[in-house]
């Protein structure tokens, strides 16, 4: 049982503070330990620059792969560190539901693979909506929410596509009852998929 709990390694960090304000050059310096179980190691992709990361998740089509929300795309890392765009672009912004990199995104905040990983749900930030990307086909489409409206139309569609949702930052689902859970700026929404 000890050895379970024995850090392979500790990083001593030593971080400097300087001030310049009032013209001296006296420093000051603060010591914290970094604890790791396990080794910690930086993993490279090849030939693709990975920029904003806001969340990865297992890739369940793809045994040791990942599947990321980079920036404004969505991008497969396969086990061999190859990747691949699956939707959007790392640096467009818009709310256009389309196929692979014609799709626009503004801000992803979280992924969610559902359906065995066919699919993945996105927190789309500043679109305020949720939206579905078929990993196989590539298509994306509104899940929930109105693309790029953070106020409801009033109108007599589905409550899921009208319903507010103002900064999407997380989703949670319970596939089993149809249910998913977004958590938003302020509140918490959950969508019930068979009560529409």
């Amino acid at each position: 049982m000890g050895n379970l709990l024995k850090p392979t390694f500790l990083i001593l960090l030593m971080i400097i503070c300087v001030d310049f304000n009032n013209g001296t050059n006296t420093s000051t310096t603060l010591s914290e330990t970094l604890v790791s179980f396990g080794d910690l190691e930086e993993v490279r992709v090849n030939y693709y620059e990975l920029r904003e990361v806001e969340d990865i998740e297992r890739d369940l089509l793809n045994p040791g792969g990942f599947i990321v929300g980079d920036g404004n795309s969505v991008v497969r890392i396969f086990s061999n560190m190859n990747v691949t765009n699956i939707a959007g672009r790392v640096l467009g912004t818009a709310s256009t539901n389309a196929v692979g990199s014609d799709a626009y995104f503004n801000g992803i905040q979280d992924i969610l693979p559902i359906d065995g990983g066919r699919e993945v749900l996105v927190a789309d930030l500043l679109n305020h909506c949720i939206r579905k990307v078929d990993t196989q086909t590539r298509v994306v489409s509104t899940f929930a929410g109105i693309c790029g409206r953070a106020v409801p139309l009033p109108d007599k569609s589905s409550l899921a596509l009208k319903t507010v949702l103002e900064f999407p930052q997380k989703i949670i689902a319970n596939e089993e009852e149809d249910t998913f859970y977004y958590l938003l700026h302020d509140r918490v929404v959950k969508h019930d998929m068979l009560s529409g």
